[in-house]
């Protein structure tokens, strides 16, 4: 999954990492991002665009042209890619997504008669929480799948996301789709995550100031300081992604690391920037310039996302533009 710019961290960087490595297949959601992607990866990698429709012409011309493979979801997209079909149109092949009970995009699955004229070459599904390995719902559209993906024996199939390949051999088939997980963040909530963390994100020092007992830090003055307090500006707001409730409470908020403690964000975070609580660092440790760590091996996306009333999926997904971006 290579779809919104490779989670946020560079679908031009990302991309082609991972054909080197062997991927062959690879997920966007629009049919801008497939274009942008063919000319990033070359002409051999299949690539699948998630939100096939709504189809015309127009778009029809730019999935011959880069041989893109439209995901079809509803009966008009199979309808008029069987069209095309028999018009003689040379086209790429393409996938069928059926709905086992997202009920978002897909086919239902008295559809797939409907689907033979287009002759897929990928069939597939998508967990609804499959994050949570006991909720029912899982082995039901396991099951669902399975009837449906019968009905298309020279087809490959797919139903697991990044959470869903740790569901058990029967939610693999042939190819499985990992999104989340593959960027660093844990597919299994409330276990070890078991993939490496891959994003760092480190802001320097701008100021350091000492703030007196009842005095307040930031619009609105939601924050007052308890006691007397050391604390440090830094250039990280919510015009670069960053959460502008992130520092709900000391306790329970968002963090940054900082000579190996963690300094708690202080007050609301504006545009441009943020303060943290460093009292507990030596004075004579501290300068402008020396980096604090907000995302890294000490802070994961889903710890920052959890303390900042988000989701991993968004931290990752809203790292802004201005950040100078380093690739190892």
């Amino acid at each position: 999954m290579v779809k919104a710019d490779a989670y946020g961290l560079g679908a031009g960087e990302v991309a082609p990492v991972l054909a080197k490595a062997g991927c062959g297949t690879f997920f966007v959601a629009h049919l801008g991002e497939g274009v942008a992607l063919r000319k990033i990866i070359g002409p051999d990698p299949a690539i699948f665009v998630l939100n096939g429709g709504p189809l015309d012409d127009a778009a029809l011309a730019l999935f011959q042209g880069h041989r893109l493979e439209p995901v079809l979801s509803s009966l008009p997209e199979v309808a008029f890619w069987a069209r095309a079909r028999q018009s003689g149109a040379a086209l790429p092949a393409c996938a069928v997504h059926f709905d086992t009970g997202m009920n978002r995009l897909g086919l239902q699955a008295g559809d797939g008669a409907a689907t033979a004229a287009v002759a897929p070459h990928l069939v597939m599904s998508h967990f609804i929480v499959s994050e949570t390995p006991a909720d029912p719902h899982n082995n039901a559209q396991i099951a669902r799948f399975a009837e449906i993906r019968a009905a298309f024996p020279h087809a490959r199939a797919s139903l697991a996301n990044s959470s869903g390949i740790f569901l058990g051999a029967a939610a693999l088939h042939d190819l499985v789709r990992p999104g989340f997980a593959l960027y660093g963040g844990n597919p299994c909530p409330g276990s070890p995550n078991p993939m490496r963390a891959v994003v760092q994100l480190d802001v320097p020092l701008l100021m350091l100031r000492d703030v007196a007992q009842g005095e307040t830090i930031g619009y609105g003055g939601h924050f007052t300081a308890p006691r007397a307090m050391r604390v440090a500006t830094l250039p990280l707001g919510y015009a670069d992604g960053f959460a502008r409730l992130a520092a709900a409470a000391p306790d329970t908020g968002a963090f940054a690391m900082l000579e190996g403690k963690a300094c708690p964000f202080l007050g609301r975070v504006s545009m441009d920037l943020s303060v943290i609580d460093v009292s507990a660092i030596p004075e004579t440790a501290l300068r402008p310039g020396m980096m604090a760590q907000v995302l890294g091996p000490a802070i994961s996306i889903d710890e920052c996302a959890a303390r900042s009333g988000r989701i991993g999926y968004e931290v990752l997904t809203s790292l802004g533009r201005r950040f100078e971006r380093i690739y190892r």
